[in-house]
């Protein structure tokens, strides 16, 4: 029996869909959660001369890290510190079970296929790294400044009708029109370090979900609707926005494949605009990004979360799977599981900390 061991957290839906697929399809899963570490999780690396030895303890339980035939690093998040920490030794508490829990996690499952390798998570994360990479694999990207210089800042506005700013960091805020007056006084800019790029215009978005060898392009038709011309994020709920199979041209589809081949990884989700002029623009590429959404909001939807889990159990990016044959649908029934499953993770584990 093949063994999967997912890392994430407790509320993370897209790892309970995928353990319940996987246990559908014969697989032993065990999901760690990063948050149960340090209180509940407690991990040890044994060095001496003759060998390193990582192991850990969850709930009593000591678990074979070389057990595992393949992992997948979902959304790990950061270490819950309990409150009984005093708050001047907090952030040198999270600093330590951060390092501990990375070098332990450098140390685990070292024979078993990752997704995607641990190595790279940090890496992977940097879009100035991504628009570097895509830069050398000939991706055309949009004009960026990644800048917390106030000069430069407003100098890139002057030189554009509009211009959008975006976060370097993963943070609850759309990409948004701003105008010079929108900026913040010099000093605030300074300690905020933004990505500013001119409005480009679209004639559609396009979601790149890479699973191994095998691509998923969606057209995001976002253009005249509400809420989601500038982000097709804003339209959550709305369903105005729509999303259509779309076929990638060969050429950007190897480009894709030369991004994450540099990158180190074998999942992605790679965002682009297609121009009214046919131009393809990279924008980013997210190594855990999500793709149920396209499940449930697709009019002819490929069963995603089965193609990550046949990955998965069959442990390479080549895997051998077709659309259609022997898949499991995320169905009602697939989805009342894993509400099921997500309700009874955050009753078992810790939440995670607030940002």
């Amino acid at each position: 029996m093949k063994h999967v061991a997912i890392l994430s957290n407790p509320t993370d839906f897209h790892a309970h869909a995928v353990h319940e697929i996987l246990e559908r399809k014969g697989a032993e899963v065990t999901f760690f959660s990063a948050t149960d570490f340090p209180s509940n999780l407690h991990l040890t690396i044994r060095n001496n001369e003759s060998q390193s030895l990582p192991a850990s303890r969850y709930s009593e339980s000591p678990s074979e890290s070389n057990s595992y035939s393949s992992v997948w690093v979902r959304r790990p998040n950061r270490p819950v510190i309990p409150d009984f920490i005093v708050r001047e030794d907090r952030n040198h508490a999270i600093q330590e079970c951060e390092r501990m829990r990375d070098a332990y996690f450098h140390t685990f499952a070292t024979n078993a296929f990752w997704v995607n390798p641990y190595h790279t998570i940090h890496h992977t994360e940097n879009k100035i790294l991504q628009q570097q990479i895509a830069m050398g694999v000939d991706l055309q990207i949009p004009d960026t400044l990644f800048s917390n210089d106030p000069k430069e800042i407003r100098s890139f506005l002057k030189q554009y009708d509009q211009v959008i700013y975006k976060t370097l960091t993963a943070y609850n805020m759309p990409t948004t029109v701003i105008t010079a007056a929108d900026l913040p006084p010099d000093e605030i800019l300074s300690v905020t370090p933004g990505i500013f790029q001119p409005l480009v215009k679209k004639a559609y978005e396009l979601r790149v979900t890479v699973i191994g060898q095998h691509f998923f392009p969606a057209r995001i038709n976002s253009q005249g609707t509400t809420m989601g011309e500038i982000d097709w994020r804003k339209d959550h709920g709305k369903y105005e926005v729509t999303f259509d199979r779309y076929e990638l041209p060969p050429q950007v589809k190897t480009q894709c494949v030369q991004l994450m081949k540099q990158l180190g990884i074998v999942y992605g989700c790679i965002d682009f605009i297609v121009s009214p002029a046919g131009e393809y623009y990279f924008l980013e590429i997210n190594q855990s990004g999500q793709f149920l959404f396209l499940e449930q909001m697709m009019k002819d939807p490929w069963p995603l979360a089965d193609a990550m889990a046949e990955m998965l159990l069959q442990a390479r990016p080549d895997f051998d799977w077709q659309e259609g044959k022997n898949c499991i649908q995320f169905d009602a029934d697939v989805r009342l599981v894993t509400q099921q499953r997500k309700a009874a993770s955050m009753q078992k584990h810790l939440a995670p900390a607030p940002a």
